[in-house]
């Protein structure tokens, strides 16, 4: 029996399809590293090779340095 698979291709309820999640509205590598464990970046490496646009956006969260916060924005047309 076939695992059911999310908007991404990936097996629902795993870490690349939560993190996915994550930065589908936009989360920064911290963000998901302190929610599941793993910043999954290879996820968005992943999704860019399937044709999906990445959008990255430099934001300062507190006083600390400056983060990027990653979008899955679309596929590329």
């Amino acid at each position: 029996m076939p695992f059911e698979k999310d908007e991404y291709g990936f097996e629902a309820n795993s870490l690349k399809s939560k993190a996915a999640a994550m930065y589908k509205v936009g989360a920064t590598r911290v963000q998901v590293e302190e929610a599941l464990g793993d910043p999954c970046l290879n996820v968005l490496s992943e999704l860019e090779g399937k044709g999906y646009k990445i959008v990255k956006k430099k934001v300062r969260i507190g006083k600390n340095r400056p983060h990027f916060r990653y979008l899955i924005a679309s596929l590329k047309e």
